[in-house]
């Protein structure tokens, strides 16, 4: 019996209304890593396939996680859109609206009274004058509700048969200075955003577990479906490897594009736009074995899509006409 589509699973039949997701970007660097722009790239592509599956529409929004304010600089939010636009070809906002974004810098109001309820159900702890989350709480307090925590949380994993389990039992919610942190932030985000469909890498898949168990208890009528990628690991002796390293390289926005998606569409034609890469995705996901940025690869797609230019460019010169004489 051949495997079922993931649009099939019933996580993504539950899901009503628009489907919303949204792209956390840390303004860190002035350039994605590779594997980084391959997830936004597929997530917003996974994500328009599963409106369609369902009749409705997709709606991607941008997040800036840009509480670290050591590291997070406003100057490079210009530049990682542009390639969210133009090495990605997502489309944030239309032309006639500004892109959908927020900062996480700007919410602390709403992540403060979200801790202030944990605390209020006895779910936090101080730790070295830190919130910490405390799980054996939290999971007395969902089981107290006829919950299990990850029962709940593999029914909303479509593509995974095993529950996550929390990675680590200290779970802090927020730095010594009161600003909060990932898991915390990303719940009330989402929450408040109506997001219900998050496409993560696979190393996250247990931190999910985590952020279940809040959604539980914050959202706990929230229907939300995840999807996991494998990962894109930087070529050989290469620790990081940028968006614009690649391109400087000579590699083609289109080329890239094609590249990051290529294990998830079907056929070997090149897929060169956003919207071919949403017709042409798998009905059934790869299976999730990380891969390698193969340099070589690329080089050679973009001399296959400079030859298909040429050949299109040629058959496009007017033809000569045989003198009349």
């Amino acid at each position: 019996m051949p495997p079922e589509p993931w649009t099939e699973h019933v996580a993504i039949r539950h899901l009503r209304g628009p489907i919303r997701t949204r792209l956390g970007v840390s303004p860190h660097h002035p350039s994605f890593q590779v594997g980084a722009l391959r997830t936004h790239l597929l997530t917003a592509a996974l994500a328009h396939a599963a409106a369609r599956s369902i009749g409705t529409t997709a709606q991607v929004s941008l997040r800036w996680d840009d509480t670290d304010a050591a590291r997070a600089s406003s100057v490079n939010e210009h530049r990682l859109r542009t390639e969210l636009a133009d090495v990605a070809g997502i489309t944030l906002g239309t032309i006639d609206t500004q892109p959908d974004e927020l900062h996480q810098s700007e919410r602390g109001r709403p992540y403060r009274e979200a801790l202030d309820r944990l605390a209020d159900l006895g779910l936090t702890r101080v730790q070295d004058g830190c919130p910490v989350l405390n799980l054996p709480a939290i999971d007395a307090h969902l089981a107290a509700r006829g919950l299990d925590p990850d029962k709940l949380t593999l029914e909303r994993i479509v593509n995974s048969r095993s529950a996550p389990q929390p990675q680590h039992r200290i779970v802090n919610l927020a730095r010594s200075d009161g600003t909060t942190l990932w898991h915390l932030a990303t719940v009330v985000d989402d929450t408040e955003a109506g997001v219900n469909f998050v496409v993560r890498g696979a190393d996250k898949i247990d931190a999910t577990s985590i952020q279940e168990r809040l959604r539980a208890v914050l959202a706990p009528k929230r229907q939300v479906a995840y999807l996991f990628l494998p990962r894109l690991r930087p070529a050989p002796g290469a620790a990081k490897t940028r968006v614009a390293d690649v391109r400087a390289t000579g590699i083609g926005a289109a080329t890239l594009r094609w590249f990051l998606a290529e294990t998830f569409v079907i056929g070997e034609e090149p897929a060169t736009t956003f919207d071919e890469i949403v017709e042409r995705l798998r009905p059934v996901l790869p299976k999730p074995r990380d891969s390698q940025l193969d340099l070589q690869r690329l080089a050679a797609m973009e001399r296959q899509l400079a030859t298909a230019r040429r050949r299109t460019q040629s058959n496009r010169l007017p033809r000569c006409l045989p003198h009349p004489g």
